[in-house]
């Protein structure tokens, strides 16, 4: 713990302080964390108000060349987000995605690029309807690596990081080594994941299942298999941005679904049960359609690798890899969570789905 750092707990009365205190330094001095959490000891957040200063500073100069991205204050629920508003900008309805470019374009026009600038400019996003959701700062939306005097930086939520290099370097290897899926249609621009699923699932191979859930016994509330199941079995979880609170949530999706799916023979029924529903209902106005997806589901537990879990991002890709991509802690999480996929007997992959 350092000077800003607070700590508080409270005791019954008549407790032994002395025998609490040691308590709680033996839980300081305890290093099992590492099992579930490895990566903590390659992070570190930046306290010394000098090289935060000196940080930003490198921050302005990565955004001059833009080398971070900038990504959208979003609330959990992303198909509530329709489009984003940055202050002072002349095309400030028409922002489906957000630029680095086009905001430094004009920061440099101005002659007012730096961090004072960036702290006070705010991006917010905005419903179908144009009333605003949340706003941050355009500084508390940039995402990205730094190198600064011969470490590595990262930024995430207007808060800097150290990470051990080679701590970074395998993290990106990890990512990069993911399988790519293909197949799924591009985004659209103002399109919400609802209505791309929709015309994804037009496909004959796809089967919608967004929005329809599970319920067992054991599960507080239902639960949503997938947002596509593919002719081949493989589990789509889609969602449009690359913020870590909304991916946090896709990945988490992800490995509940796909633990029930392996271990609760309850679950698998009424899945195998409402994908044969689905699927009667769709070959009754589609003649073409043929019926079958649904037998991928079998009374036993599925046998390794007969699954893939796909994590579907809409986002502007450019050619990029996932690694330049997707925020730091967003890479963390689906590394953890890849990890626990495949210990469940799930290959994992990425779908990196464009906007068109």
């Amino acid at each position: 713990m350092r000077g800003r750092d607070s700590f508080g707990f409270s005791v019954l009365p008549g407790a032994n302080l002395h025998t609490v205190s040691r308590t709680l330094l033996a839980l300081w001095e305890a290093t099992d964390y590492r099992d579930r959490f490895p990566w903590v000891d390659n992070i570190k957040p930046v306290r010394d108000e000098e090289l935060v200063a000196s940080l930003e500073e490198a921050c302005v100069d990565a955004v001059r060349r833009l080398k971070l991205d900038l990504v959208g204050p979003e609330e959990l629920d992303l198909a509530n987000v329709s489009y984003y508003r940055i202050r002072n900008d002349p095309r400030a309805n028409q922002r489906d995605f957000l630029d680095l470019k086009s905001y430094v374009d004009r920061l440099k026009r101005d002659g007012d690029l730096n961090i004072t600038r960036l702290k006070n400019d705010w991006i917010e996003s905005h419903d179908a309807d144009g009333r605003p959701i949340i706003r941050k700062s355009v500084f508390e939306c940039l995402a990205g690596d730094l190198r600064y005097e011969g470490k590595t930086f990262v930024i995430a939520d207007g808060e800097f990081y150290e990470v051990d290099r080679d701590f970074m370097r395998a993290l990106d290897r990890f990512i990069d080594d993911l399988p790519i899926h293909t197949g799924l249609p591009d985004g659209r621009l103002r399109e919400d994941e609802k209505t791309y699923n929709m015309r994804a699932a037009q496909s004959p191979d796809i089967v919608l299942l967004d929005r329809n859930t599970v319920t067992i016994d054991g599960q507080a509330s239902p639960i949503e298999p997938c947002d596509l199941l593919s002719r081949k079995g493989q589990l789509i979880h889609i969602k449009r941005h690359v913020r870590s609170s909304t991916l946090s949530h896709l990945f988490s999706q992800g490995v509940v679904a796909a633990e029930l799916f392996a271990t609760n023979d309850n679950f698998r029924a009424k899945l195998r049960e409402l994908v044969s529903s689905l699927e009667r209902e769709r070959a009754r106005t589609d003649s073409t359609y043929v019926v079958g997806v649904h037998s991928l589901i079998t009374d036993t537990p599925p046998a390794r690798n007969a699954h893939d879990v796909v994590f579907g991002i809409i986002a502007n890709w450019a050619g990029r890899q996932a690694s330049d991509v997707l925020p730091f802690f967003s890479k963390l999480n689906l590394r953890q969570r890849s990890v626990e996929l495949e210990r469940l007997g799930f290959g994992v992959a990425l779908a990196k789905i464009n906007y068109s």
